[in-house]
C-alpha cells in the first residue's frame, strides 16, 4: 500500500484551468456568441473571457476602433457588459491580463464590406505573429451563410480559409447554418424565427471545439 500513495497523490491533484478567449464581431454580440459562451463556461476546467465588437475587423483590435452598433463582454467570473456604442478592446492588453493558453476566433465576415485582400492579409499577419509570440493556440470560426453575402461567400470562404488554416484550426459553419430566402436582414440571426438557428450553430461550433477544451 505504501507503494501507490505517490500515484494516489497525482491523481488527485486537479488539472490546470485553461484560459480561453473568445473574440467576435456581431454574431458574438448576439445569440450565437452567448449561447457558445454558456456552452464553453461550463466545460470542467475552462477559464473564459469573452469579447465580441459589432462590425469589426481584425484591425479594430489593434486600434481600438468605436463599435457603432453593440459590445459585449463576459469576465472569467461572467460578469456581463453590454454596450450600443464603444471601443473596441485591444487584443495584446487582453493578452497581457488575461495570458490565454487558446484563442477561438470569430471574424471575418466584415471583410466582405469592401475591404482590399491586402487588409485581410496584414491584419491575419499581425494577429499571427501575437498569436505565436505568446504561445496561443488558435481555433477560427469561420463565417455562416449569410444571405445578404450569398453570391461574395464561395470565392470569400476559400480564400479566408488558406490564410487562417495555417495558424489555427478552421472551423467550417457554412456546412451548420443555412439563411432563410426570406425574413431577418440577411446578415444577422437575431428575430426570434432564427435564434434557435443561432444557438444549433453554435451547438455544432461547441462540438468541434470541445475537444481543444478538454486537452490539459
Amino acid at each position: 500500500m505504501r507503494g501507490l500513495l505517490p500515484l494516489l497523490l497525482l491523481v488527485s491533484i486537479p488539472a490546470q484551468a485553461l484560459n480561453v478567449v473568445l473574440i467576435g464581431d456581431s454574431h458574438s454580440d448576439g445569440t450565437f456568441g452567448e449561447a457558445l459562451d454558456q456552452k464553453m463556461r461550463a466545460v470542467p476546467g475552462t477559464t473564459l473571457r469573452t469579447e465580441a465588437s459589432c462590425g469589426s475587423i481584425l484591425r479594430w483590435w489593434y486600434t481600438g476602433q468605436t463599435t457603432p452598433c453593440g459590445y459585449l463582454g463576459i469576465s472569467e467570473s461572467g460578469k456581463t457588459t453590454r454596450l450600443e456604442k464603444g471601443p473596441t478592446p485591444l487584443l495584446r492588453r487582453i493578452i497581457a491580463d488575461f495570458v490565454p493558453e487558446l484563442a477561438v476566433i470569430e471574424l471575418g465576415s466584415n471583410y466582405l464590406r469592401g475591404y482590399p485582400d491586402a487588409t485581410l492579409t496584414g491584419d491575419l499577419e499581425r494577429l499571427f505573429q501575437d498569436l505565436h509570440a505568446n504561445q496561443i493556440k488558435c481555433l477560427w470560426i469561420g463565417p455562416p451563410d449569410m444571405r445578404k453575402f450569398r453570391k461574395e461567400l464561395p470565392d470569400f470562404i476559400p480564400k479566408l480559409r488558406s490564410l487562417v488554416e495555417k495558424d489555427c484550426e478552421w472551423i467550417d459553419s457554412l456546412s451548420l447554418t443555412r439563411y432563410p430566402d426570406q425574413g431577418g436582414d440577411g446578415v444577422h440571426y437575431e428575430t426570434d424565427a432564427l435564434r434557435q438557428t443561432a444557438r444549433d450553430w453554435a451547438s455544432g461550433v461547441f462540438s468541434k471545439l470541445l475537444p481543444w477544451l478538454e486537452k490539459r
